[in-house]
């Protein structure tokens, strides 16, 4: 079952999760099968004066072809993306049912414009991000119905899940330093002694040596390709080990270059490209929209990990062959 919930969470069941920092729309689907259906000029047409079998899809020179035969092959291609679908439905159902929440068609529109709010943000207007969302779902292969249903489901996981969080004035300090606040561009160089870092601060003070060549050429760390320049560090910033932080803003004056930092085992050199001065937003400018930022963010999150603890936690029993033999 860990599996199958490993498969549910790749496939991207909440949409819309907001972006910022890191932005989380719905996972590709695989590229569906396509089946045409235009079949050629009949000479032995179907009877119409008799009623349609349910169990024919299409008759071919009046011989029939069976619903049984497309719903193996669909069932097959496309049978555990639907299970997790339904399961996850059900799950959440049962949820709501047990908690006696209740959602309106006002709820499902409000999950379907915060979705659409986070996957276009530089579309404000309805009807632009309507068919923005038009050609995002049929690039990925997902039917308006299963979106529907998702935004649904996401409205009841939200009334279940939005008590759990809250959003405190440290947070929103942090992320007004890292928005508004002062920062510094750097390169880096990593390396894995102390000499080796000495011997190359001295070749970039003494010699004159161009420190992204340095970087390209001695640096350890991924940002050796770019030679060795990092994103712009803020005060709050949570990416970078506190000691760099610290490093990086201490430098003052550009072209600066740091003495060696030690992190773990291995040692860092900066070089200070550029300062960028703080804003002059204030804080109380911008409060409210960051608590609600923040807060949207952490509702997304808890959505996602109330439907993994969901599957986790619950009795599945999953009893079609094919689908047991497609996720085992």
């Amino acid at each position: 079952m860990r599996k199958f919930l490993a498969i549910l969470i790749m496939s991207g069941l909440v949409f819309g999760c907001d972006s910022e920092p890191k932005e989380i729309v719905a996972t590709e689907q695989p590229e569906p099968t396509t089946i045409s259906t235009t079949a050629a000029p009949t000479t032995q047409p179907a009877p119409t004066s008799q009623p349609a079998d349910p169990s024919v899809m299409a008759y071919v020179e009046g011989k029939p072809v069976y619903m049984e035969a497309a719903n193996d092959l669909l069932f097959r291609s496309y049978g555990t993306q639907v299970a997790e679908q339904l399961i996850a439905n059900e799950l959440v159902r049962q949820a709501a049912e047990k908690e006696n929440i209740t959602i309106t068609q006002e709820d499902i529109q409000e999950e379907l414009d915060k979705s659409l709010a986070g996957l276009f943000r530089s579309t404000s207007q309805p009807a632009d991000r309507a068919k923005l969302l038009d050609t995002f779902l049929q690039r990925r292969n997902i039917s308006r119905k299963q979106w529907d249903l998702t935004m649904r489901r996401n409205a009841i996981l939200r009334k279940l899940v939005k008590d759990q969080v809250s959003v405190s004035d440290e947070e929103i300090h942090d992320v007004y330093l890292g928005q508004y606040g002062k920062k510094a561009q750097v390169s880096m160089i990593q390396v894995a002694s102390l000499p080796e870092a000495q011997e190359i601060i001295e070749k970039a003070n003494l010699e004159g040596a161009d420190f992204a060549k340095l970087a390209q050429k001695y640096s350890k760390h991924g940002s050796a390709r770019m030679g060795g320049a990092l994103p712009p560090l803020g005060q709050a910033d949570k990416t970078a080990p506190p000691a760099i932080l610290q490093a990086a803003m201490a430098l003052k004056e550009v072209e600066d270059i740091s003495d060696p930092i030690q992190v773990a085992t291995d040692f860092y050199i900066l070089k200070l490209n550029n300062i960028i001065e703080p804003s002059d937003v204030k804080l109380d400018d911008v409060t409210a929209e960051i608590k609600a930022r923040l807060l949207e963010q952490k509702i997304r999150a808890e959505q996602m990990q109330y439907l993994r603890n969901s599957f986790e936690s619950a009795e599945i029993k999953l009893v079609h062959p094919i689908l047991k033999e497609q996720v085992e």
